[in-house]
C-alpha cells in the first residue's frame, strides 16, 4: 500500500506524509456500497460519506445502523432515542463478542 501510495504522491507533487495521512482517513471512513442481483447483495465499490462519517461508535447499545440504498448511505434508527441523546453506530457487525470487536478496531 506504502508503494502505491507514495507513487500517487509523487505524482501528483504531495508529500508522502500527507498522502499516507489523506489514506488513513479514506481507509476509516469509506463504507461498501451494494445492490441486490438475482436476490444476492454483490459490492461493487466503496464511497466516503462526510455526515455518516461524523456520528461516533458504540459497541454496546447504538441507536443507528447504515444502509447502502439508490447508491447512497441511509442511516436508520434502531431503537428509540431520547431528546438531545448522542446517535451512535457500531462499526463492526454486532454478531462479533466485544474482545473480537475491539481487537479488530485495534488494527
Amino acid at each position: 500500500v506504502i508503494g502505491k501510495v507514495r507513487d500517487c504522491a509523487s505524482d501528483a507533487g504531495v508529500e508522502l506524509e500527507d498522502a499516507l495521512q489523506f489514506d488513513k482517513v479514506v481507509q476509516r471512513n469509506q463504507h461498501k456500497l451494494g445492490a441486490y442481483w438475482h436476490g444476492k447483495q454483490k459490492a461493487f465499490g466503496a464511497g466516503l460519506f462526510p455526515l455518516s462519517s461524523g456520528f461516533n461508535h458504540s459497541c454496546c447499545y447504538p441507536s443507528a445502523c447504515w444502509s447502502p440504498v439508490n447508491g447512497g448511505l441511509v442511516t436508520f434508527l434502531t431503537r428509540d432515542v431520547e431528546a438531545g441523546e448522542e446517535v451512535t453506530v457500531t462499526y463492526l457487525k454486532l454478531d462479533r463478542f466485544g474482545r473480537e470487536r475491539r481487537s479488530h478496531l485495534e488494527q
